[in-house]
Order: structure tokens, then sequence, then C-alpha cells
């Protein structure tokens, strides 16, 4: 039996005549007396009997009267949840990302995602490591595309891609700055590298450590940022991720690639509970995409 089929016996069942029936269900009485004769004939049995009162239910009409009650209780949960859904899709995503990822390909991934979904309002923040833990605690955000995500309790990170580090340099200071520069070449100027409090600044602070760069020639940044302006005014080379350096002022700084294979993730942060929707997934694709493209210094 349809689905329609049951809900036109529902109705006529509960109303207790084609005439109301066909008033409730916005239908009229002809093609509602022509729907239930192929309800019945598709059920094998009539389901009402017609006499001079109107119709009476059959004593099977009876009996499938409550289940036909619970299927379209169901099939209502379905389209209410459904409405959900689509309202979700339809509203807003709270999202924060890194912020050198907001300045360099974010607005990229943001445009092509808006045009994918133009109706999807989005809410957007820049923010750094431990505030997204936190605001992803007290749900302010959704999700979070970050440099170097680590597990937190209660959050979970879906990887996007592996990118690079590469150094800042003012014109003139690399004598040769279309080649890679070496670890030994780093420790004969002073090194300019972001603090351990980021994530990234960890990572660095590893690197620094194994190679034994001199303490005597470290500078140390809170922000990727304050190391680029540093390293245009000839301070020293910094060490920033390839997406801050997209930003770099080319025609005062040379972008110089490192003869090391010194990596970072990037990552998409959520709690553990989320459910990824289709628009947030998407959204996620666009960044993936934008992250993986062409470095635009060719590095």
């Amino acid at each position: 039996m349809r689905t329609r089929h049951i809900e036109i016996f529902h109705a006529i069942y509960a109303a207790g005549s084609i005439s109301q029936a066909a008033h409730i269900l916005n239908v009229s009485q002809p093609a509602l007396s022509k729907a239930l004769k192929q309800a019945e004939e598709e059920i094998g049995f009539a389901l009402f009997e017609r006499s001079a009162q109107g119709l009476v239910p059959t004593h099977e009409a009876n009996e499938l009267y409550a289940a036909a009650s619970r299927v379209l209780a169901e099939l209502n949960a379905f389209q209410a949840a459904a409405r959900t859904v689509q309202l979700r899709q339809r509203s807003a995503i709270r999202f924060a990302m890194a912020p050198s990822i907001g300045l360099s390909i974010g607005a990229d991934a943001v445009a092509a995602f808006a045009r994918q979904h133009p109706s999807v309002n989005l809410h957007i923040q820049t923010l750094h490591y431990d505030d997204v833990v936190r605001a992803l605690r007290e749900e302010t955000i959704d999700l979070a595309v970050m440099y170097q995500p680590t597990s937190q309790r209660g959050l979970r990170i879906l990887p996007l891609f592996e990118a690079q580090f590469v150094c800042l340099a003012a014109k003139g200071t690399v004598a040769n700055a279309s080649d890679a520069i070496s670890v030994d070449e780093l420790k004969q100027h002073r090194v300019i590298h972001l603090s351990t409090q980021a994530p990234l600044g960890q990572l660095l602070s590893q690197h620094i450590d194994r190679h034994n760069y001199p303490d005597s020639r470290l500078i140390v940044a809170n922000t990727y940022y304050l190391a680029q302006s540093m390293a245009e005014r000839g301070l020293g080379i910094a060490i920033v991720d390839e997406y801050a350096a997209r930003a770099a002022n080319t025609a005062v700084v040379d972008v110089l690639k490192l003869d090391i294979d010194l990596r970072f993730s990037v990552g998409a942060v959520l709690r553990d509970g989320h459910s990824v929707s289709s628009a947030e997934s998407d959204l996620l694709a666009c960044f993936e995409h934008s992250l993986s493209r062409s470095d635009p210094h060719n590095l």
C-alpha cells in the first residue's frame, strides 16, 4: 500500500466521509473516491462499506487504522527532521580559521563556497588555537581550520593538507635568493621564529633545538605578521608558514625555500558530537582545494 493511499485511508477513516476527507486533503471528492478504489484494489480487500449513512469502516479497516496512524506519525517526524536539516543547510555556518589563513587563501575558499551556496550565511572569525578550543567547547563556533591541530578532549580533527615552512629575508640578505637556504646558512643570520604559544611555534622550537641554533641570534615573535614585519626591516630571517608568506611584500623581501623537510599539517577541528552537514563538508573541500593550490611565489 503506497504512502499516499495510507494517508487517504487514514483521512477518510478519521473524517467519516469522503467529502470531509477531501476538504482536509485539499483534493476533489471524485479524485479521492478514485484513489480509495485504487488503494482497495492494491491491498486486496474493501476498507469501507457504502451505506445510506455513508462510509462504514470494515473490520479490516478497524485493524489497520492504528498501524496507519503510526506510519503517518513516523512520516511526519521524518519530514520535520528533513526540514530541520534543510534549515540548517540554508542558515549559517559559524567557523574560524588561523589568522594567516584568513589573510591568504581563506578569502578564496570562502568565495568559492559562496558561489556554491549563495543562501548560506557565514559567521567567520580569525582565532589562535587556544581560542578555537575554547570557542568550540562553548559552542560559539562549529568548526575551525587551523595549523598543526593537536588532539584535545572532546574534539576531533579532520586532516586537510600538509604544508611547508619558508623563510622571509630582506632583499639582498641572501646572496642567491633563488636557491634554497640551508640550516647552516640560516645560523649565520639572526633568526626570527614564532612563539611556542602557537602550535607552529612549538614545531619550530623543536627544529631549532634539534639543529642547535645559537641562542644569541634568535628573535621570538608572537604573530606571523610581527615576524614578517621584522624580516622586511632586515632584523633577521623569519621562518613562517607558506600561507603567511603569500601576504609578504616581495618588493622588499625574498621568499626562500628551506633545504630541509620542515612541514606541518592543516586540519579542521570540531566537537566530537558535531555532525558535519553537507554545506560544511563543501566548505572544507573549498579550503582543501585552496590550501593545495600552487604557491604564488613558485616555491
